[in-house]
């Protein structure tokens, strides 16, 4: 059962890579992923990107045979630099919404596929999910956890 969801998020993520370009309703997909692991906080104590993410599944099935399983540089799990990439990637964003006129669709297939070639990269260089460390949307979603606890206590 585990397999097949994540042999499907495995479909589904080079569904939005590869025919989102010809079929903007894809990025609306990956937008709603993406709003479901942010929000998931709010209503979900467990962890959603295991339970959420199809870059993840992407990983472990197709990634992970290919992966040289090499330790990442520290460098690259410190906070600062989880923040610089999640800066990038929303600057991209929103350079992309203002150079699309705001085709939402689009936009988000294209950071998707960015998105998916970086963690297939990091993904064969070093461990399979080397990109879930330093994922933006992860990180957004512990900037609101963080908030969460904060206001909380």
């Amino acid at each position: 059962m585990k397999r097949n969801k994540e042999y499907f998020f495995s479909g589904l993520l080079l569904s939005i890579c590869i025919a989102g370009h010809w079929i903007n309703f894809m990025g609306y997909i990956a937008l709603v992923f993406a709003m479901l692991i942010l929000m998931s906080p709010l209503f979900y104590r467990k962890n959603s990107c295991k339970t959420l993410c199809p870059r993840r599944s992407f990983l472990n099935t197709v990634v992970s045979p290919y992966s040289f399983r090499n330790k990442m540089p520290r460098f690259l799990t410190k906070s600062v630099t989880r923040k610089i990439i999640l800066g990038i990637f929303v600057g991209m964003l929103i350079t992309r919404l203002i150079i699309t006129n705001g085709q939402v669709g689009i936009v988000f297939v294209g950071m998707c596929t960015v998105s998916t070639l970086a963690a297939v990269f990091l993904g064969i260089l070093y461990k399979p999910r080397s990109w879930c460390s330093v994922c933006p949307v992860g990180e957004g979603k512990n900037m609101i956890i963080k908030t969460i606890q904060r206001d909380a206590a």
